[in-house]
């Protein structure tokens, strides 16, 4: 059997340096960018887990404690979320300014709500697949803004690559939504409600409740004995009122379905519509129009005392009607179109 001779060895040996040279940094290259989609998608999906785990607890934890709500939400070791694939550590961040009802974080949702939808309530992952990243990283904003693959000015002394960096955004503020509760009966009427099955709420007689919640908050309408009239999964900013002992979505015409007020609204919807309504008014629009000056003027009697700054009862009056006032607005433009005026609905309808 032949063997190779010394020669011969050494020219294999050159050749496979050589192809080591053009394949091993090709390799190492897409090694690196799957690392890079792994990592994008392990902190997409931390992400999405931190939000769930926020809208189920009804709670938002201090951002050292982020790591750990993942992880329990995703039923995994708290340091399979702190370390990435490549041991290097993650970093979990909140916006500084954020502000929940002028507080920060942690924030736990309580019956009342807060008063104010909250602001720059933005949470923030932030990884690296290649350089490990420094312990502490300032300058929130900087990062948050900063496009895909770019090193932000706040790590210019980090010393890695743009695209070795993950950078996942969480905006919680819209997931707050509004609502109205409003209670237009006479005294000593009490409407009342719960938040996620507790203890019940009030409204009194002639007043309204304005709060915001997270999403999937459960309210439950309730009757005069406490009894569930119907219950509502909050997706959006939602109204009811409360009129007649029953809460509805909107007012009702007639306060009472056998009065005689609601029974004439039937008839004149009923009635057929005149062969010459100037400008294609209907018996609807009229009836809206109704419906728009009794809402507007009950929303601008009470005004909101949780606005900022605060709205008082019947703001407007005697002045023109301004942006600052809508449910002044409001009112104002279903009086005009009312009125009897060449534009109001009810001229048009019998022109």
């Amino acid at each position: 059997m032949r063997a190779f001779t010394l020669l011969q060895m050494i020219g294999v040996l050159s050749v496979l340096a050589i192809l080591a040279s053009v394949i091993t940094p090709v390799a190492a290259k897409r090694i690196d960018a799957a690392a890079r989609d792994a990592e994008a998608t392990s902190v997409a999906a931390m992400s999405e887990a931190l939000v769930q785990s926020c809208l189920n607890t009804r709670s938002i934890p201090v951002a050292t404690n982020f790591a750990a709500s993942i992880a329990d939400y995703l039923n995994q070791k708290t340091n399979n979320v702190r370390l990435n694939k490549r041991g290097q550590t993650r970093l979990f961040m909140a916006d500084p300014a954020l502000s929940i009802n002028g507080s920060g974080l942690p924030f736990t949702q309580t019956t009342n709500g807060v008063p104010t939808r909250p602001t720059s309530l933005r949470l923030m992952i932030v990884s690296s697949v290649g350089k490990a990243l420094p312990g502490t990283v300032t300058n929130f904003d900087n990062i948050w803004t900063t496009p895909k693959n770019t090193i932000p000015s706040s790590l210019t002394n980090w010393g890695g690559l743009g695209e070795d960096l993950t950078v996942e955004r969480m905006e919680l503020s819209p997931l707050f939504h509004k609502i109205l509760l409003m209670n237009v009966d006479n005294a000593p009427a009490v409407a009342t409600y719960s938040i996620d099955g507790f203890a019940t709420n009030s409204v009194a007689a002639h007043t309204n409740f304005t709060a915001y919640y997270l999403d999937g908050t459960a309210l439950s309408l309730c009757q005069t004995d406490g009894t569930v009239s119907f219950r509502e999964i909050v997706r959006e900013d939602v109204s009811f009122v409360y009129q007649g002992g029953n809460w509805g979505l909107q007012l009702n015409p007639g306060g009472n379905d056998n009065g005689d007020f609601g029974q004439l609204v039937d008839r004149f919807l009923q009635g057929p519509a005149p062969c010459d309504a100037d400008k294609y008014a209907t018996q609807r629009s009229v009836v809206n129009a109704f419906y728009d000056y009794l809402w507007g003027y009950a929303d601008w009697a009470f005004g909101d005392a949780t606005a900022v700054p605060v709205i008082p009862p019947f703001a407007g009056s005697g002045g023109p009607s301004t942006p600052n006032f809508p449910s002044f607005s409001v009112v104002n433009a279903a009086q005009t179109h009312m009125s009897g005026s060449t534009a109001s609905f009810t001229q048009n309808l019998i022109q």
